[in-house]
């Protein structure tokens, strides 16, 4: 899924708080979440596993927003296995 970014666009104070908020209702699940990031030129890379079915429900933006710590400013994108276990994808930094 393909994520788009909210900087320098019309209405960004409002996206970028809806990103704030939802992040707000999901953090507490980051513990049951193995996720690891590699930073690169413009982007961090993101692969990991969805430990719990409570975690499995979630978006591939609530995943992207818990990689990037509610952010997405730039945007990005993700993808779930089929199972719905694992994930992978990135965000823009710039």
């Amino acid at each position: 899924m393909n994520i788009a970014g909210y900087a320098y666009t019309k209405g960004e104070e409002k996206k970028h708080q809806e990103n704030i908020d939802r992040y707000g209702e999901i953090k507490h699940l980051v513990s049951r979440i193995h996720l690891q990031k590699v930073s690169m030129y413009a982007k961090t890379q993101f692969k990991g596993e969805l430990l719990d079915e409570e975690c499995q429900a979630l978006s591939e933006k609530d995943i992207a927003l818990i990689a990037d710590y509610g952010n997405l400013c730039f945007g990005g994108h993700c993808t779930k296995s089929d199972d719905g276990k694992s994930f992978w994808g990135a965000y823009y930094t710039d």
